[in-house]
This record gives structure tokens, sequence and C-alpha cells, in this order.
């Protein structure tokens, strides 16, 4: 089997003689790896490629706040106040409008596109200009995948999602609030943006993938940030519409979110989603164990890896013996991408990384 049929047959929930697994990496710790091995492709001598992640669609597109989009910025008279507010290198706006501080890390909300929870006014982007921007990505992307000598699974990586964009034109604090008082308007803002992701996805349709790779956090470290009620109201009937256009097209749907979201797994798994990536286990109720023994039958894993606690604090020694524990946890039942929850840090000490890297080496001989 080829890694493109390992990752396939543990989508299926089969049992492969071979663990796949990803390992992504920060830029500083990165280049402490490269200069231990003094070997500039340390990754391609020692790590397996399993996952091809070449097409990603953004959906934010970022651009310099003069930009013409500031335009969609409703119910304000004196745009060019705040574009030269907003007018150092540090700021960008987005494709909806929202002003965005790129110098912090994150980068930070500093005006939402929607300061009301009303649409007068407001020019919601179109799917071309998403469409335009990875025009030229999509070329490449089909022809290296008419290449059948490229033996990878292919993703096709969507960017944020629905729950984040919704904070993102209104922000956080007002769009928990929208949920609550301003119903109409937030179910008419979540159809608005299921059906820019379905157009999105949909103009992927020729593109050679097998699986759709989403992003919406829903979940932070105690359960699911909206709570369940709100999340199956809201959210659960957009993402159907959205899992499902992707099983039309024969693809797997990996959902990426953070935190804990067992909550929601039945209701994940009532719609289609096939993989939930970024198994963080220190969060509640996401032991790895557990979420074996209860959700295996239902739904597949990508993660694990504990960012919050085995790769933050543990011994190198302890990080090998958990990436072998992983490795035996899910060989009865498949369904499952060791991965660490979060990319290595730049913040980890090179014994930790190399373990991590070298356990990996090995982990199929």
């Amino acid at each position: 089997m080829n890694p493109r049929d390992i990752v396939k047959a543990q989508l299926n929930h089969q049992t492969t003689k071979i663990t796949p697994y990803t390992c992504g990496c920060e830029p500083l710790l990165n280049q402490k790896i490269t200069d231990f091995y003094a070997d500039p492709k340390w990754r391609e001598h020692k790590l397996v490629e399993f996952m091809d992640w070449k097409f990603y669609i953004d959906t934010l597109i970022m651009k310099p706040v003069n930009d013409e989009r500031l335009q969609k910025i409703p119910n304000v008279k004196d745009k060019e106040l705040i574009a030269a507010k907003y007018n150092e290198d540090i700021y960008s706006v987005d494709a909806f409008g929202t002003v965005w501080r790129l110098d912090k890390k994150p980068f930070h909300q500093e005006r939402p596109g929607l300061t009301k929870p009303t649409f007068e006014g407001y020019t919601f982007p179109s799917v071309d200009e998403f469409i335009e921007n990875s025009a030229n990505l999509k070329v490449e992307t089909i022809t290296q995948y008419a290449d059948k000598n490229n033996d990878l699974f292919r993703l096709i990586n969507i960017g944020w999602g629905i729950f984040e964009h919704t904070w993102c034109l209104r922000g956080f604090e007002d769009t928990m609030v929208d949920m609550l008082t301003e119903e109409k308007f937030y179910f008419e803002l979540c159809e608005k943006l299921t059906d820019l992701m379905l157009d999105i996805v949909r103009s992927t349709s020729d593109i050679e993938a097998d699986a759709v790779f989403f992003g919406d956090d829903w979940g932070d470290q105690r359960g699911i940030i909206m709570g369940r009620d709100l999340f199956v109201k809201y959210f659960k009937p957009c993402y159907e519409r959205i899992y499902d256009e992707v099983h039309k097209q024969g693809r797997k749907v990996i959902q990426h979110c953070c935190g804990s979201i067992v909550d929601i797994y039945k209701d994940l798994a009532d719609i289609g989603m096939d993989c939930h990536e970024s198994v963080q286990p220190e969060a509640a109720n996401m032991n790895p164990k557990y979420l074996r023994d209860t959700f295996s039958k239902e739904m597949c894993f990508f993660g694990c890896l504990g960012s919050q606690s085995t790769l933050y604090s543990g011994t190198p020694d302890e990080i090998k013996e958990q990436i072998l524990y992983l490795r035996d946890l899910f060989k009865d039942t498949g369904g499952y991408i060791l991965a660490p929850a979060k990319v290595l840090s730049d913040e980890m000490s090179l014994d930790q990384a190399l373990a991590v890297v070298e356990t990996l080496s090995t982990l199929n001989d």
C-alpha cells in the first residue's frame, strides 16, 4: 500500500500495518532541527510523507487597508479617516471588510466589518474573489495531481469556518450576544456564509482530491463555546449542507476544531463528519482511549499527541513512550492519523523535538 492507500484505509476505519502520521513545526524550531542534522532536507530523509496539503483556499484574503474593499464597511461616512488611522504596514483588511493588526500573535481584530447586526449598506463578498485568488495554485495542483507517481493522500484545505467568520465580521463578544438577541440576523449571516462555502467547495470539484479539510473552532478547554443547543440550532444545519456536497464529490470530510467537542460528536457523526483533526487530549473528556472506546465506529481521529502536556513538559523518553502508546492504541480499530495536536512549537527544546522526529522515523519499522 502506498501512503495514499494507507490514509484512505484508516479513514474507512480499516487497520493497516503502517500508522500514518504528520508532523509540522514552526520556523525557528525547523531551523534548529536543520542545523542539528546539517541537512536542509532532513524531513525528506527522516520522515515519510503521507498527505499532500498543496491546495489551499484563503477565506480571509488580507490586503492593505487602503484597498477598495474597505468600502464594504457600512454606515461609516468618513472611510478615508479609517484608512488614515490604519495606514501602517501592520494593518490589513480582509475580504469581508474587517481590519486586522498583523504584528501580534495571533493577529488581532481591530475593527469588525459589521459594527451593527444588519446588512444595510454592506456588500457581501462574491465567491469569485476567493476563486480568482487561488486560480494559479489550482492550475498547478491539477497538473501535479495528473502525475500518477504522486501517491500521497490529497487534501483541499479551505480556510476559516462559519462560526469563525461570524465573529470576524461582528467581533467575538457581539457574536455571542447576536446568537441570543439577534436570531434572524444571525441565521441570515450563517446562511450567507454557508452559501459562500458551498460555492467554494463546488469550485474545487475538478481537482482530483481525496478529502476536504475545514477549520472552525467551536470548542475551548471546557466544552462547546456556545453550548450544544446553539451549535445544533445555528451550525449543524449549515455543515450538513456542506458535508453533503463534499460526499457527493466522493471525498471525505476532515474537520479541524480545537478544544473539547465531545458533546457534539454524535451530531457531527449524524451529518457526516468523517474525521476530527487536532484532537487535544488535555481538553475535557478528550482522552484518546475514551474517544476510541466510545466513538471509533462513528469517527476517525487525527492528532492526540498533547501539545499542552507531553510535548510541552515531557522528557524525550516520555515523548517517545506516548507516541508508541498512541500507535498501539488504535492498531485494532483503525480510523487514526497520528500527529501533534498542534505543530511543534518554537518553544520546544531541541531534545524534545528530536525525540518526536526520531520516534516517528522508526515508528513503522
